[in-house]
């Protein structure tokens, strides 16, 4: 009987689609951690993003070590895609809690580089328009003072946008590191029962190639004895 995972679907197939589910998902990680380092790790060293990143990418390998694996109905290989799961399930779960305990303790500059952010974009805009009229000395003069009270009244909303915006990067990353979490220990279970598969399919190989006959044994029962004479 083939054994089956989600939705029915056989355990072979069903490891190598999560393999290639991890496979993007290591992806995106690397991508994250290496290519926005400020944003995942607020105020920590460049360094540790940049092993996470690491981290990611080596995932990426042993995801497509899984999928050739899976692919090619090897025990010892799924076996060994099986360990290797359930240690970067806990390297995972390592790397998931820093970055969100660097969210919540440096909240704050998060925070402030964001107000920071928004207000140069909005000084960028309004000075653009300042400058459109810079050779009208009386439009100019209505335009600075309106620009400069609209630029007034934006700023004072910028702090409450980002403490929300900080929020909700901070939930996602608490129940996107419990999803892929539970989803790699999930993963690492099906590909332990694939691996079983693997070693039951194969131990009955190797016993119909050299299967136990009746004529092999030997029953001692009926040997005769004959005597010896000198």
């Amino acid at each position: 009987m083939v054994d089956c995972c989600l939705c029915c679907i056989p355990v072979r197939l069903g490891t190598i689609i999560l393999a290639i589910i991890s496979l993007v998902v290591a992806i995106f990680g690397a991508i994250g951690y290496l290519g926005k380092p400020d944003e995942l790790l607020v105020g920590f060293p460049h360094g540790i993003s940049t092993l996470f990143g690491l981290l990611f990418i080596l995932m990426g390998l042993i995801s497509v070590f899984g999928i050739i694996g899976s692919c090619f109905s090897s025990p010892g290989a799924v076996k060994l895609f099986e360990w290797m799961l359930w240690g970067f399930v806990v390297a995972f779960a390592i790397i998931a809690g820093v970055t969100i305990y660097s969210s919540i303790v440096n909240k704050q500059i998060a925070i402030d580089r964001c107000v920071a952010e928004l207000q140069g974009e909005t000084d960028k805009t309004l000075g653009g328009v300042n400058d459109s009229n810079s050779n009208i000395p009386i439009v100019n003069g209505i335009t600075n003072s309106t620009t400069g009270a609209i630029n007034d009244k934006i700023s004072g909303n910028f702090p409450e946008i980002c403490k929300e915006r900080e929020r909700v990067k901070i939930w996602s990353k608490v129940i996107s590191s419990i999803f892929i979490t539970l989803f790699g220990a999930y993963f690492a279970g099906v590909t332990s029962r694939f691996a079983d598969e693997l070693h039951v399919s194969k131990s009955r190989s190797i016993s119909n190639i050299h299967p136990t006959t009746p004529a092999s044994r030997i029953n001692l029962s009926d040997t005769k004895h004959v005597p010896i004479t000198a």
